[in-house]
């Protein structure tokens, strides 16, 4: 009688060949992870490039980018609101007017030592931007209010002394006669052109 031959089970891949043990795919899943981090994620995010690759594919400048306009934001101040004190009348910013804008261009010519005033009127918060200009030569000058309710001949001066050009804006703090005077100190003829604009009314020579 012949003797079977035993039967062995068929050669199959081992678990060393094509089965990696758990330890193993965590230990690659950390060594790709850490690539990604240093070659993709911290030169795109935060410029930093320790091995190069970041700046040849132009992943770094866009992290430096970001991290400049990280540390502007963080330099600008937060807005601070502005304390008002309890029960007091709030700050006007802003005053309305009723009478329409207007814009005024005058030319006056004044003789040796001679002197002229031009004067409008202006009501509390109205406001008027003016220019003048007297050429090469200097004259003596004083820009001031009058109110309207006050003690006779009480005045204001915005500004006043010897230039040949002056320019500038006026709130009015009250409600008045607001203007120029010059005065011609030189032995020539001077030339004084003024414009002026705002809420105000028609300027009015005084002399």
């Amino acid at each position: 009688m012949e003797r079977d031959a035993d039967v062995l089970p068929a050669a199959g891949p081992s678990d060393k060949g094509f089965n990696a043990s758990p330890g193993k795919a965590a230990l690659w899943a950390m060594v790709i992870a850490a690539a990604i981090l240093v070659t993709v994620v911290m030169p795109a995010e935060y410029g930093i490039d320790w091995t190069g690759a970041g700046r040849f594919v132009g992943l770094t400048p866009m992290g430096e980018q970001k991290v400049l306009a990280a540390k502007g934001a963080e330099s600008k101040p937060a807005p601070v609101a502005v304390p008002v004190a309890a029960g007091s009348a709030p700050v006007r910013y802003s005053a309305a007017s009723t009478r329409p804008l207007r814009v005024d261009s005058i030319v006056v010519t004044l003789p040796p030592k001679g002197e002229v005033e031009y004067k409008t009127v202006l009501d509390e918060g109205e406001s008027i931007v003016y220019e003048w200009d007297s050429g090469a030569a200097a004259v003596n000058f004083d820009f001031h209010g009058e109110p309207a309710v006050g003690p006779q001949g009480a005045f204001l001066s915005f500004d006043k002394g010897s230039a040949a050009k002056g320019a500038g804006t006026l709130t009015a703090p009250f409600a008045g006669t607001h203007g120029w005077y010059w005065q011609n100190p030189t032995a020539g003829i001077v030339v004084i052109k003024l414009k002026a604009s705002g809420f105000h009314t028609e300027l009015k020579r005084m002399n």
